[in-house]
């Protein structure tokens, strides 16, 4: 009966390690990362619901990187440089937009969930690579969001800013793809 109760006491303690290095092996960016990014896009207000926060996201992360003294590389900086300046722009654009249609200031519900870690917090050596790490997937989701509008939404000025969001993502996508490609990892 004791051998019985030690086997199962180890077997239950092998359990608890197993489940305790899989839960350290996933990595902060995994925690953050897909959260809510996927949803559908059923309106053109549910886009901008979304993409308000999304956008604020980029700017307030590019706006860490620029600041936070870390090592970047003149591309990154010219990159969150160019975020920081067309994602507030945007942001603007959209709190506009719905005031003007649904008669309403926009507020934030809340209900974003990060993509991104914050830079802040990271060691300053790690800071570029996942800036870049985590800013390419931030705006793959941009992109499946904007090209989900079109189903949707009937205005000009949507689309507009849907093309315009797929044109220059799809572009900073490459530069940071090009930027990690010659970063270490983070540690």
């Amino acid at each position: 009966m004791k051998k019985e109760y030690g086997i199962l006491i180890v077997a239950a303690i092998i359990v608890g390690v197993i489940v305790l290095i899989l839960h350290t092996s996933i990595s902060t960016h995994d925690r953050y990362a897909g959260h809510k990014h996927h949803l559908q896009i059923m309106s053109e207000r549910d886009f901008i619901e979304h993409m308000i926060p999304h956008h604020a996201e980029a700017v307030t992360a590019s706006s860490e990187l620029l600041t936070a003294g870390g090592a970047v590389t003149p591309a990154l900086r010219t990159l969150a440089e160019a975020i920081l300046t067309d994602q507030s722009r945007e942001i603007e654009q959209m709190k506009q937009w719905y005031e003007n249609w649904y008669g309403e200031t926009y507020e934030d519900k809340g209900d974003y969930l990060p993509m991104m870690r914050p830079v802040s917090l990271l060691k300053k050596d790690d800071m570029a690579q996942v800036y870049a790490t985590d800013m390419l997937a931030h705006h793959q989701a941009a992109i499946l969001s904007a090209e989900a509008v079109f189903d949707v939404s009937p205005r000009a000025e949507i689309a507009n800013l849907a093309r315009g969001i797929i044109e220059t993502q799809k572009l900073e996508i490459s530069l940071l793809e090009e930027v990690l490609a010659n970063l270490p990892a983070a540690n």
